[in-house]
């Protein structure tokens, strides 16, 4: 059984647009103030975090309102349990990059333009040091979800490449579905 179409479209658009914040931070990281890539990157990247941010939050919201299909039977209880831990940890970081980020981009108490069409508020009043913090938080999570994906990848490439099961087809779109 398959996930649903709602559910397979937000896993890839929330994969594409983490690979890509998460090769935009990594290449910013090298930055300095007066590069002349410094500016747009960082605007982009914080743009491109707030598109993130709000796919997350339907994904969430669908994902509550959603029961994914049940796991392979060939799974064992073991695969079931870590994948269930890594799912969670994913959700969870999930919501606490987006929520890092803003907060140190808005640390100076300046809004977050979202590409011209919205600006995301500073909430919070400018804090000496905010910006310092939840920048090393937005960084370490951004690490942590990295090794959180690689174990995720890593675990559909055993089911599809040694177990030769139908995990990786329940996520993808057609062709045909064959369940062990």
């Amino acid at each position: 059984m398959r996930y649903d179409l709602t559910a397979r479209l937000l896993h890839w658009l929330t994969a594409l647009l983490l690979i890509a914040l998460f090769g935009l931070g990594w290449y910013m990281t090298g930055l300095t103030y007066y590069d002349p890539d410094y500016r747009w990157t960082s605007e982009l990247h914080k743009a491109l975090g707030m598109t993130t941010a709000v796919v997350i939050v339907v994904r969430i919201v669908w994902r509550l309102g959603h029961q994914p299909p049940p796991p392979l039977a060939s799974h064992a209880a073991w695969e079931r349990a870590l994948a269930k831990g890594v799912h969670l940890l994913l959700y969870l970081l999930m919501a606490a990059l987006p929520i890092t980020g803003y907060l140190m981009a808005t640390a100076a108490g300046h809004a977050i333009d979202l590409f011209g069409l919205y600006e995301f508020p500073a909430l919070l009043t400018a804090e000496k040091g905010r910006e310092e913090s939840m920048g090393m938080a937005h960084e370490w999570l951004a690490y942590g979800g990295g090794v959180l994906v690689l174990m995720h990848l890593g675990g559909v490439l055993k089911h599809q490449f040694i177990d030769g099961d139908a995990t990786l087809a329940r996520m993808l779109f057609g062709g045909p579905l064959e369940e062990k």
